[in-house]
């Protein structure tokens, strides 16, 4: 599996091609991590990086690898690769280079070829075919569709998704989903190898009819979707508003999921709904008790819904008798109109007013959309209206709104109820999410090494999204909204030290991400062996299983003496690359110890081994042998 390099250099004469050494050793660590067609599956790929020229001279301009992929041996070199930048222009005997290629049909066996790049684009010759079986990277589940039932308008359902991260590296995912669903919980969070999370998405209509949608999960550039359904009930639905009441403070909420009154205090209920609602005193206060549908003085009251219900929560401060001396409750405000005033870039201004209450003194407004987003409050004194401003939804789309208002007295008691209104918000920008940063490939490099592109993998990324270098900007070009590359010059990593990484999103929405920091390692000049010639490569290892136990299997492992070797390097791991371990010894000879595979399944591993002279110069190429991990 080898194969040059071609490199041009200006001189008097005629240019002089110059080969690079070929590439020594390339090894998937890949196999099928569930059954075929599973989704959001990758191929984990390994090989050695060259070191010299075909002329001996060392490689000083490394730039970067061509992965040729393919169902079947790809042609090499043609039109379609993977790029791969090198970590580093100049690197060491022994140095591995690993990569996972994503996007692909788990189950499935693909063929991979390398070429490696010099800085000025030379490209080597090709590696030969060597294949692996793509495993999935995470799963959702429940795998089928999602119905959320039959539901009133306005009304809520949640339900629950699992995911589960079956690989070993830590990943960033976003969930998103269409009106009337929502995600609730979860729309984006990191998830280490072997976790899982509960994604919760709601469906709540505004409007009659069936509804259908997909729940999509991405990571970096795979997405898996999940169809959801759900339909409006033909009961008509009833609605329970809750009131607050008393000297002091508290908030209310709601099971099923729906009042959080603090902001939101009225929810539309099926006929026969059996609701729980728990009052939560603030600090400073008590909960007195209940009235109107719900009755007594514990902290959590149920019943259930036959018809409309109000139902009244009275906090005081503490040691304050439940009605204050001289309070008066206020009566429930009229109906308020709602007329759009103003309609900009970024949202819309309306006019709220309303009729007098009789014993008010002021009056509280909350406001959202009618998926609970975008929510505000507030209160004016002496006056029957107020300027209410509603951004665009996050969505772009037309989306449904509503404004309530509830009578404050002078004593701070309020009205039994609350009166309501809808608004319609049009169609604006659908406001981008802050971005994430998930990784930097690569992560550091050598001071005074030549500038690179830095690629940023994350989440959030959009066309005007730029990176930001120490807080400065580089020149950005996005690749999808979970990749951007970044030109990173020679001046960036002149000096040693630290450089904070960061990716920026203007308004609307957008924002700054959290930073990932990128080392630059002082240079050094590499040490001149007493002797520079490369000892030959160790004859391949027999592995015999020598025994088992509690926590995994124990092999002994021996492969021919090599002459000049005064030590061997060896690294062995499970085919999926996990359980990676390596080291060295003085002899043709080892005793390797593998756990049980995380599965607790019979699973395939490997070990290689390459020859170390006395002057640490190791062996141009490695031998390696298959192990087989016995079931826990």
């Amino acid at each position: 599996m080898s194969g040059s390099v071609s490199r041009g250099r200006a001189e008097t004469a005629p240019t002089t091609r110059v080969g690079r050494r070929s590439i020594a050793v390339l090894m998937f660590a890949a196999v099928i991590a569930a059954a075929a067609g599973v989704e959001a599956a990758s191929l984990p790929l390994t090989w050695n990086a060259p070191t010299t020229n075909a002329d001996g001279s060392a490689l000083r301009d490394l730039a970067g690898y061509r992965i040729y992929l393919g169902t079947s041996a790809p042609a090499c070199p043609s039109a379609s690769f993977h790029a791969v930048p090198s970590p580093t222009a100049t690197p060491a005997s022994g140095d591995t280079v690993s990569t996972r290629i994503t996007g692909l049909t788990g189950g499935t066996m693909y063929f991979a070829r390398v070429t490696a790049i010099d800085s000025s684009g030379n490209e080597s010759g090709c590696t030969g075919s060597v294949s692996g079986v793509a495993q999935a990277d995470f799963t959702v589940s429940p795998t089928g569709t999602t119905n959320f039932g039959s539901v009133a308008v306005n009304g809520t359902v949640d339900r629950n998704f699992t995911v589960q991260n079956t690989s070993t590296g830590t990943m960033s995912v976003t969930v998103s989903v269409g009106a009337p669903f929502s995600v609730v919980s979860g729309s984006s969070f990191s998830l280490a190898g072997g976790g899982s999370r509960d994604v919760t998405v709601r469906f709540r209509p505004t409007s009659t009819g069936s509804f259908a949608g997909n729940a999509t999960f991405t990571t970096g550039s795979e997405p898996v979707s999940r169809s959801v359904t759900g339909s409006t009930s033909t009961t008509a639905p009833v609605t329970l508003t809750v009131a607050k009441n008393g000297s002091g403070s508290g908030t209310v909420s709601s099971s099923p999921a729906g009042i959080a009154c603090g902001t939101d205090c009225a929810e539309a209920l099926t006929t026969g709904t059996r609701v729980t609602l728990t009052a939560t005193a603030a600090t400073g206060s008590v909960f007195a008790g209940w009235s109107g549908a719900c009755t007594g003085t514990a902290a959590t009251c149920s019943w259930t819904m036959g018809g409309a219900a109000s139902v009244t929560a009275t906090f005081n401060t503490s040691g304050t008798p439940s009605t204050p001396s001289g309070g008066v409750t206020p009566a429930t405000p009229g109906s308020p109109t709602v007329t759009t005033r103003t309609v900009d870039a970024t949202g819309v201004t309306f006019d709220v007013a309303w009729p007098a209450a009789g014993g008010a003194t002021s009056y509280r407004y909350a406001a959202a959309f009618n998926d609970g987003s975008g929510a505000q409050q507030g209160s004016v004194t002496g006056l029957l209206s107020a300027q209410l401003r509603m951004p665009y939804h996050r969505s772009g789309a037309a989306f449904g709104a509503f404004v309530c208002i509830r009578a404050v007295g002078s004593t701070g008691l309020q009205s039994p109820d609350q009166a309501c209104a809808g608004m319609s918000v049009a169609a604006g920008q659908a406001v981008p999410p802050a971005p994430q940063i998930g990784g930097l490939a690569p992560s550091g490099a050598a001071a005074g090494s030549a500038g690179f592109t830095l690629t940023v993998t994350g989440s959030g990324f959009t066309a005007s999204s730029v990176a930001r270098w120490n807080g400065s900007a580089r020149p950005t070009t996005v690749v999808s909204a979970t990749q951007l590359l970044a030109a990173i010059s020679a001046a960036d990593i002149a000096t040693s030290g630290t450089a904070s990484v960061s990716v920026f999103t203007p308004a609307p929405g957008g924002g700054t991400s959290g930073s990932r920091t990128f080392t630059i390692t002082a240079s050094s000049s590499p040490s001149s062996p007493t002797s520079s010639t490369p000892p030959a490569m160790p004859s391949s290892p027999n592995v015999r299983l020598s025994g088992v136990n509690g926590t995994g299997a124990t092999f002994n492992v021996t492969w021919g003496a090599v002459s000049g070797a005064t030590s061997y390097a060896y690294f062995a791991a499970f085919s999926d690359g996990s359980a990676l371990q390596q080291g060295s010894v003085g002899g043709p000879a080892l005793t390797l110890t593998m756990p049980y595979h995380r599965t607790g399944g019979a699973f395939g591993a490997f070990i290689c081994v390459r020859s170390v002279n006395a002057s640490g110069v190791k062996s141009a190429d490695q031998a390696c042998a298959p192990i087989s991990v016995p079931g826990r």
